[in-house]
């Protein structure tokens, strides 16, 4: 919460601050958005019963609103907030820094228009720099997940082990508490 972080900044006592971020941010949760006939649409969850006990998420669309995701957006642009993915306007910061650290084709490209977003990330990145301005950041995770079934650029690994299988699903609509 906002609080959390003000009551944070105060507590630090205002001297330099390291810190360190290891393998989190693939943890992190995501927003998907799907560009449906130009537009930018957020997507939302809705669950209903399945007629066995169980629970099943259906998407639904809706035009972004959401602060959070717009910011994001405009931070990576590899969303294509200004154009369409993979057209040449990934201008944001964020994208550089992909750029930077995968090469220079940056991440796998996916034409399926559909984008999961690190909002939880970009969350904290604003809170960090506005309630401890004087920080050292070190984020390190990887660079991409390997085998990922589910559609869509920066796209979650939903998997599960039984019987010492792993098993990855096509989806991140399982079941709650499936995975």
């Amino acid at each position: 919460s906002r609080e959390a972080w003000r009551d944070l900044g105060r507590s630090w006592g205002g001297g330099h601050v390291y810190v360190l971020g290891l393998e989190v941010l693939d943890n992190l949760a995501h927003d998907r958005v799907e560009r449906r006939e130009g537009r930018w649409m957020e997507t939302w969850v809705e669950y209903e019963e399945d007629g066995s006990g169980g629970e099943l998420g259906r998407e639904a669309l809706r035009p972004v609103r959401d602060g959070l995701i717009r910011r994001t957006m405009e931070a990576f642009d590899w969303a294509g907030s200004a154009g369409a993915p993979g057209d040449g306007s990934e201008a944001g910061i964020l994208s550089s820094i992909e750029s930077f650290v995968l090469g220079k084709g940056g991440a796998p490209a996916d034409d399926s228009g559909v984008v999961f977003l690190p909002t939880v990330a970009q969350a904290i990145l604003e809170n960090l720099s506005r309630e401890i301005p004087s920080h050292t950041l070190l984020m390190m995770d990887f660079d991409h997940l390997p085998d990922v079934r589910v559609a869509g650029r920066n796209a979650p690994l939903v998997s599960n082990t039984v019987a010492s299988v792993a098993q990855d699903a096509s989806t991140y609509l399982v079941p709650p508490g499936s995975q």
